[in-house]
């Protein structure tokens, strides 16, 4: 019985309750919550549903745990959400028209977690339910907003400073397919999700044109300043394409080819400038600021690596008898992804919850010594 308590997923929820609060209370630096606090959320769900799934050990039990803690995680952000509503200043993450893309963290985080808890918790029905209205209501806002933004971005894209983030409106979109054919595979309308689908394919276009049309052909900007870590979502936004149209099989298989073959193409292209980024950036700032520090954004690589390796992953698993679009060297080169690509998965989401905790133990270390240099200089009564 007592085993049966210590295994129960109550207990564990609870366990991540109070070691979570601990670990924020001595450890993280309070602050607001960044337009873009999806995104943490969507790395961790998408390396539990692919990359760990893959990797020796006991998945199930990491899996459960990594679940609950996401949640938590999920429910802070919700929290913070809430309390900038009541105090007036949630208009942050909307009055920048390129900055309020990163809403689609919200729609996609969530997808991703609901997705990873019908993996682990399949009888959590109510919470799932919960998600999906939540899921669906923030998107239909989130369109709401993003489709005059996209007529400011091609008005006055010159003034602004376009970055990947504007691909997140492919990238929720894609995610209501996902958890739509994850939790509920018998529902799933096939015209409903061809539209979906496509609606994020129409995005994809419009904010890729808005991309090539700010670093292709003008010398007005760096690479070790200008090039964005939201970038890699060229990659990213057709992973999550192609996962959505295999999880719900409304598209041909010939049509997956070519959103893989593209995917992978952008993948080599992308990561090869994110190579020469960092030798520039290393050049002009030094190894800790240049590669080591922390942004929100860093979590945007972790997930569109772990999304293109759930694609490739799908595609093995659902394409693997049709022959037309599993020619011997494509067969050869996602066996390779497939072989490897969990542990790399793995490194870069190790490095970057490595790098996330230094800095906020930097901040609060830097805020608790502030605080005593304060109260030393006020004189005793």
């Amino acid at each position: 019985m007592f085993t049966d308590i210590l295994n129960s997923s109550t207990t564990h929820l609870l366990l991540l309750l109070a070691v979570s609060v601990l670990v924020r209370w001595l450890w993280l630096q309070p602050s607001s919550t960044p337009t873009a606090a999806g995104a943490p959320i969507m790395a961790g769900g998408i390396f539990a549903l692919g990359a760990l799934q893959k990797i020796p050990g006991p998945v199930d039990v990491f899996t459960r745990l990594l679940c609950l803690e996401l949640l938590l995680i999920w429910l802070y952000i919700g929290a913070g959400l809430i309390t900038s509503m009541r105090r007036g200043t949630f208009h942050i993450h909307i009055d920048d028209p390129v900055g309020s893309f990163a809403i689609g963290t919200w729609v996609a985080a969530t997808s991703t977690l609901g997705t990873l808890v019908k993996l682990a918790f399949p009888d959590w029905g109510i919470l799932l339910a919960l998600m999906g209205v939540v899921m669906v209501a923030v998107w239909v806002w989130y369109v709401w907003q993003i489709v005059p933004a996209f007529g400011l971005l091609f008005t006055q894209g010159a003034k602004l400073q376009i970055t990947g983030r504007i691909l997140l409106s492919t990238v929720a979109t894609q995610s209501l397919v996902v958890f739509w054919a994850a939790v509920y595979p018998s529902t799933v309308n096939e015209w409903l999700a061809r539209g979906v689908i496509g609606l994020g394919l129409v995005f994809y276009v419009l904010g890729f044109v808005l991309l090539v049309r700010r670093y292709v052909g003008r010398r007005d900007w760096s690479l070790a300043t200008d090039w964005d870590n939201t970038n890699c979502i060229i990659h990213g936004a057709m992973s999550i394409t192609g996962n959505a149209a295999l999880r719900s099989g409304v598209l041909p298989a010939e049509m997956v080819l070519a959103i893989w073959l593209w995917t992978a193409v952008m993948f080599v292209l992308v990561e090869l400038i994110e190579i020469a980024r960092m030798v520039a950036r290393v050049a002009k700032y030094g190894w800790g600021q240049g590669v080591f520090s922390y942004n929100v954004s860093q979590w945007a690589r972790n997930f569109t690596f772990g999304m293109f390796y759930i694609f490739t992953l799908l595609y093995r698993s659902r394409l693997d008898n049709v022959p037309d679009v599993n020619m011997p060297w494509l067969v050869a080169i996602q066996d390779g992804i497939l072989a490897w690509g969990q542990y790399v998965v793995l490194f870069f989401l190790a490095a970057e919850v490595a790098i996330f905790l230094l800095r906020s133990a930097g901040l609060r270390l830097q805020a608790r010594t502030a605080d005593e240099r304060r109260r030393a200089a006020v004189p005793n009564a």
